[in-house]
């Protein structure tokens, strides 16, 4: 049988005191995401071990800085067919930002 009591406990752990645009540097302090700002993904899943370590988060605070992202993204899965940006599979992706330019 345990025998128990209570005491107090400090626990250290990471929190959430800002964001910071993944383009421009731009930050905001606060633990909630910003209204104005956009937050999305991009990852592959073809074949392989490397599909999980694809997968990155992305926050961005404008779309010119979203743009930049995105082109990025897409540049970073070149190659790939079966990959998605901000949910968008690769081929559209890759048409987005052409028809963007």
């Amino acid at each position: 049988m345990k025998i128990t009591e209570k005491r107090t406990v400090t626990e250290f752990k990471n929190v959430t005191i800002g964001r910071k645009c993944d383009v421009c540097g731009k930050t905001h302090e606060g633990d909630e995401f910003p209204d104005e700002w956009h937050s999305f993904n991009h990852h592959h899943n073809e074949w392989g071990n490397d599909s999980g370590d694809s997968y990155k988060h992305h926050e961005v605070c404008s779309p010119e800085c979203y743009w930049t992202k995105f082109k990025e993204c897409v540049e970073d899965l070149n190659g790939r067919s079966n990959a998605k940006v901000d949910e968008f599979e690769i081929q559209f992706a890759r048409l987005l930002l052409e028809n963007n330019r």
